[in-house]
């Protein structure tokens, strides 16, 4: 049992290197801008590395800050739940998009609301993922020798596995469809909401930068999008948000 656990925290381990690695000398230079406090080249230096494929969630961060620096309140919220959803319970992260929030006068959450934030925030995607994959199958090994042997031992260990493969399953459908199946998006400016997608429509609400929305559906240069948390919806001009 042991051996097992030991291989799980090797590969668990090497799957983190493997997603959050880094180009050491891109991020030095980009930092090296940020100290000098030219955010402008070093928010260029960090979008340069995400399209280039870098998935880091402190690039994310960074990037976050230096938006935030030069007044980008709406890209900086995107950098920063970006972060947020590869490094869930990292505090600076959280504490910053707790700031963003604010500066985009998002309301305070409901108990139940805080609730599911908070579990949000015990595990990324990626970690539940093979949390998930790993007690299936050894679920499935335990299973196999208790089958053969006949020991309880592995029949305790089979019932252990089951529930944490059922409990991660269960997150791992809650985060899932949060992040891949939700269209949460950030507005990037000061947007007003119409409650028809025609420009000559009436305003029914204005949005800060920074608020996070869910995309409902989308209509040419329009999107039809929902607030979360107090539910509001209408119409904005699809260049005023960015997806998450």
């Amino acid at each position: 049992m042991n051996k097992i656990l030991i291989g799980f925290l090797l590969f668990f381990c090497f799957l983190l290197v493997y997603a959050f690695g880094t180009n050491q000398e891109q991020t030095d230079k980009a930092l090296l801008f940020y100290q000098q406090e030219n955010y402008d080249q070093a928010v260029k230096e960090y979008e340069i590395m995400i399209l280039e494929g870098l998935n880091n969630p402190y690039v994310f961060y960074n990037l976050s800050n230096a938006y935030y620096k030069i007044g980008n309140i709406g890209k900086a919220s995107v950098n920063i739940e970006r972060a947020l959803r590869l490094v869930p319970r990292d505090k600076d992260i959280q504490y910053n998009r707790m700031l963003l929030a604010k500066l985009a006068k998002e309301p305070d959450p409901n108990i139940a609301e805080f609730i599911v934030q908070e579990i949000k925030f015990l595990v990324s995607l990626n970690e539940i993922t093979v949390i998930a994959g790993v007690s299936f199958a050894v679920l499935a090994f335990c299973f196999g020798l208790y089958c053969l042997k006949k020991q309880k031992i592995f029949f305790k260990s089979s019932i252990f596995f089951f529930i944490l493969f059922v409990l991660s399953g269960v997150l791992m459908y809650i985060k899932f469809n949060n992040e891949c199946i939700m269209q949460e998006a950030i507005v990037l400016t000061d947007t007003y909401v119409r409650n028809k997608p025609i420009k000559t429509e009436e305003v029914a609400f204005e949005v800060f930068a920074g608020r996070k929305v869910i995309i409902l559906f989308e209509l040419g240069k329009w999107v039809n999008i929902k607030l979360l948390l107090d539910g509001f919806s209408g119409w904005v001009d699809k260049n005023s948000v960015e997806k998450i």
